[in-house]
């Protein structure tokens, strides 16, 4: 989500549309609008990093295992409480 907020940001303070509406760096790149891009890099690139810093569970990737992300070995505990299903396919109705 850090990623989101921060490429969304970023992508407003670019966007350059003259006539509707231009932000606060968007005149750096000379009249053109670099929002978009610049905001899909960042999304991109910081996105990979919070996940090298902050590897998620080997349990959350499935039977497939993380391809390109870094896992830590920690137990992921039982969904339990009044609403739970112990085998979603066989006790749900269709």
């Amino acid at each position: 989500m850090t990623a989101w907020w921060v490429s969304a940001v970023i992508g407003v303070l670019f966007t350059n549309i003259p006539g509707q509406f231009v932000g606060s760096l968007g005149d750096l790149a000379n009249g053109v609008d670099i929002s978009l891009p610049l905001s899909l890099a960042v999304a991109a690139v910081l996105f990979l990093t919070l996940l090298r810093v902050f590897p998620e569970p080997r349990a959350v990737y499935g039977p497939g295992g993380a391809r390109p992300a870094r896992t830590v070995e920690v137990p992921v505990p039982p969904i339990t409480g009044p609403d739970a299903v112990s085998v979603p396919s066989a006790t749900l109705r269709a």
